[in-house]
């Protein structure tokens, strides 16, 4: 959340000192069976070298600064890893932002294609480069902590068909008999290909924001005026992020190590009083995240993906 509100805020202060947010989203192509790694390795490749390049120091020299999310799905192409990079442009319209983050495209495709992927076909062209402008930037954001962080319902990010790693998860743990298979096979060919992405985001930052947009954030919100502070859930409170120096209450301890536990006991509810009686049972009695995670990988290892 805290993160959402920086992206937001940096959004607001473009707003404010007219630059022209443009979200720029940076992908491959891919195939299912592809390892995760191999996937994300191109893209990372391809994008680190562009920033080496003249025509990323000509976009950031007319920018104040960008943030860059790194975001995951798995569908039935297989794994989906993707940089959305937005910038904060100078310029005397937003087509005229969008023109000049479109000369990014060619040097990528050219960087893709020295990291072993497709920077050549047609499709690639298309799909692997994508530019969008403040609306989708801002919708993109909305997305992001309404998805994932809030609600993490496999009714978001279209099913089945694609799906979040906090959703790979969950049926690991509860996928029922598919397609042939039973309730164990699914449950462990979903756990394969979940342990596939965080082997491959493993150390790598979900969010980067540069010195810029720190900077610009850190000044508006200097200029804003100071507001009566906004009540936190309970919740929240007494569950959620702890204050800094502040002593950890045994609620908050219990609650750091088993979010998922607790998320799935709360989903499980379907009004507020019985999501809280389910939380406080999970508290006292439910497994800890480092408990799933083992029981997860020693159950005879879910091994490669199973067809």
């Amino acid at each position: 959340m805290q993160d959402r509100q920086f992206v937001n805020d940096g959004l607001a202060a473009a707003r404010r000192r007219g630059l022209f947010p443009v979200m720029i989203t940076l992908t491959t192509r891919h195939h299912a069976g592809e390892a995760a790694e191999d996937v994300l390795r191109g893209i990372m490749q391809a994008e680190q070298k562009l920033k080496r390049l003249k025509v990323w120091t000509r976009l950031k020299d007319v920018s104040v600064g960008y943030v860059r999310v790194l975001e995951w799905t798995y569908g039935e192409h297989g794994h989906h890893p993707h940089f959305h990079t937005i910038l904060l442009v100078r310029a005397e319209s937003e087509d005229d932002a969008i023109a000049q983050a479109e000369t990014l495209r060619g040097a990528y495709m050219r960087q893709l294609e020295k990291a072993g992927r497709d920077g050549k076909s047609p499709a690639a062209w298309e799909h692997s480069f994508h530019i969008q402008g403040a609306a989708a930037a801002e919708g993109y954001i909305t997305k992001w902590g309404a998805a994932e962080e809030l609600t993490g319902s496999l009714a978001k990010d279209g099913g089945r068909d694609s799906l979040t790693p906090w959703q790979l998860l969950r049926l690991a743990r509860i996928s029922p008999a598919r397609g042939g298979r039973t309730a164990d096979q699914e449950r462990a060919r979903y756990a394969s290909i979940w342990w596939q992405v965080i082997t491959a985001t493993k150390g790598k930052a979900q969010l980067y924001k540069s010195q810029g947009w720190t900077d610009l954030v850190e000044a508006w919100r200097a200029e804003q005026p100071e507001t009566d502070p906004v009540p936190e859930p309970e919740l929240v409170r007494h569950l959620g992020q702890r204050e800094k120096r502040a002593e950890a209450s045994a609620g908050w301890l219990a609650a750091r190590d088993r979010t998922i536990t607790l998320r799935e006991a709360a989903e499980s509810a379907t009004d507020l009083d019985a999501a809280r009686a389910a939380v406080a049972l999970a508290l006292v009695a439910g497994m800890t995240d480092g408990d799933i995670i083992r029981a997860m990988r020693d159950d005879d290892d879910p091994g490669p993906l199973l067809e």
